[in-house]
């Protein structure tokens, strides 16, 4: 689109990139490791020309974040996750002032995996303690920590699985990806009980 764009695995990282390049904007995550988004934030506006920088916070957390984060950190801009590309597009057009150049739309097909064709069942199998923590890194908007543990749901034999989790989360469905996965752990927490109750039998009987 003709954006030069770099990428940061987390706060401290983001400073360092933006001593270094100096971009016109940053779409800073609050939730990273090491250093969170809020916090690089103001650590660059505290510095010199670094109110040069617009800065659009983004979190999957507005109702809590919101009016917080923009006072607290001098971020220019707050972005919802998910969104729309257009969406993401428009925040951008305004803080820069551009003008968007469109070509002609073509057909192209779509042979990606369908996200919702996840499903509990299908993560019925897995480790409860791996459920738990792919539902607890979706509540936090944590996409790094959702990849490596999308690389173990891979790892423990389902390709298919982690195709509908890694398809969920590039496009931040989290809502969707929160209810398939709050489903999985009622389940195997049910069966866990189950299992209990019947061991329990085994003495009575003797």
């Amino acid at each position: 689109m003709g954006f030069l764009v770099r990428w940061a695995e987390n706060g401290k990282v983001a400073i360092d990139v933006w001593e270094e390049w100096r971009p016109q904007l940053i779409l800073m995550d609050i939730h990273m490791p090491v250093m969170d988004g809020l916090e690089a934030t103001r650590r660059i506006k505290s510095r010199a020309g670094g109110k040069e920088t617009v800065i659009i916070v983004i979190t999957a957390d507005v109702l809590n974040d919101g009016t917080r984060v923009c006072h607290k950190s001098e971020a220019d801009g707050l972005l919802s996750k998910p969104c729309a590309e257009s969406e993401l597009l428009e925040v951008i057009r305004t803080h820069l002032g551009l003008t968007y150049v469109y070509e002609t739309e073509t057909t192209v097909p779509d042979t990606a995996p369908t996200p919702t064709a996840l499903s509990a069942d299908q993560l019925s199998d897995f480790p409860p303690d791996l459920i738990r923590q792919l539902r607890d890194a979706t509540l936090k908007g944590d996409k790094t920590l959702m990849t490596n543990l999308i690389q173990n749901v891979e790892a423990c034999g389902s390709a298919d699985c982690a195709l509908g989790l890694q398809a969920l989360s590039d496009v931040y469905q989290y809502d969707r990806l929160n209810e398939v996965l709050e489903q999985a752990v009622q389940r195997a927490q049910e069966s866990a009980k189950g299992s209990h109750g019947d061991r329990a039998l085994y003495p009575q009987a003797l």
